[in-house]
């Protein structure tokens, strides 16, 4: 697997990190757990991978011995259209879970959200200072407004405030509005960036794991494993790599830095042809450092950051060049 070779050494190929290895159960994921803050305040966005680029920006953190200098980064570009507040949801503790009991909605709702969901014709009245008073923790109900895509998402974001009631009356206060990214979001913060990565269908091993391809020639196989496991116990073990299912998992990276956050209305993100595989960005966009999991057209979803890095202090970033080059 990892060590092939007798004559020289190196770590095993393919990392164990995630295991096991299958498919995510819907195209946008599930964030579990969210950041703490005391200002009332959404505590994430979404929006749509449209491409990347490169930028040159001016180092501002002070452990790099670059501070000052103008350096070259690449940079993900995510369309962000403006989110709904659908509703606000009231979760209660069941011994070591929470569970929800209690919804209330919007009085109106966008036509294409029935495209996505049953609309309810009769909705039930709750009790709101009932609820609140049993409720642990309350997150809004918010769906997108994709300019790519005829059906919106829908799902649930967690929000910021020192009491339940204060998250109550905040997120009433939003329902049935409308909210923008750069309501939420600010240049020089990290964001935790959670999605779907690209699918790769079935592979083998070689792609899979990174298995060392034989150069022997007496051997039947070149790339797969020569052992399968032990011969006793008889068994195959779990962890083997195999061919099977790669990509389309859900995963998370920490830790993105916001580089901009603007709109497209000074062509300063738009080729003159259109990002490639997904045409011109026409809401307001983020910019992010580095790359970002998932195809084109992708939803993702961004939260504050979790575990920020020791001694990070927020600066707005200097940009003083961004490309316009086609990206192939």
């Amino acid at each position: 697997m990892g060590h092939q070779q007798s004559d020289r050494h190196r770590p095993r190929r393919g990392s164990m990190q995630f295991w096991h290895r299958k498919r995510a159960k819907r195209i946008f994921p599930v964030i579990k757990t969210w950041p703490s803050a005391e200002e009332p305040s959404f505590l994430g966005f979404a929006g749509y991978k449209a491409g990347m680029t490169h930028a040159l920006v001016v180092e501002s953190s002070k452990y790099s011995h670059r501070k000052g200098d103008e350096i070259q980064t690449p940079a993900t570009i995510i369309e962000c259209p403006p989110i709904t507040i659908a509703g606000i949801r009231f979760y209660k503790k069941v011994l070591s879970s929470s569970k929800s009991f209690a919804e209330i909605w919007a009085e109106k709702l966008d036509k294409e959200l029935g495209r996505k969901i049953n609309m309810p014709k009769k909705r039930k009245e709750v009790n709101a200072d009932e609820a609140v008073s049993k409720a642990t923790d309350i997150k809004a109900i918010i769906y997108t407004q994709p300019t790519k895509k005829k059906k919106p998402e829908i799902f649930e974001m967690a929000v910021g405030g020192k009491t339940i009631k204060e998250k109550y009356d905040f997120i009433k206060s939003k329902l049935g509005q409308k909210v923008s990214v750069s309501d939420v979001l600010k240049p020089g913060e990290l964001l935790d960036i959670v999605s779907v990565t690209t699918g790769h269908g079935y592979t083998g091993s070689v792609k899979r794991f990174g298995v060392f391809v034989s150069r022997s020639k007496t051997e039947k196989v070149k790339r797969k494993v020569m052992t399968m496991g032990l011969r006793a116990p008889s068994k195959t073990r779990p962890t083997t790599p195999q061919m099977g299912q790669y990509g389309f998992f859900t995963r998370c990276e920490y830790n993105k830095l916001i580089l901009r956050v603007s709109n497209p209305k000074e062509n300063e993100i738009n080729p003159k042809s259109g990002l490639t595989r997904y045409g011109l960005v026409k809401n307001d966009y983020i910019l992010l450092k580095g790359s970002v999991p998932g195809p084109r057209k992708r939803l993702i979803r961004m939260r504050k950051a979790i575990r920020p890095s020791k001694g990070f202090s927020k600066i707005t970033p200097e940009i003083n060049y961004i490309s316009l080059e086609s990206q192939v």
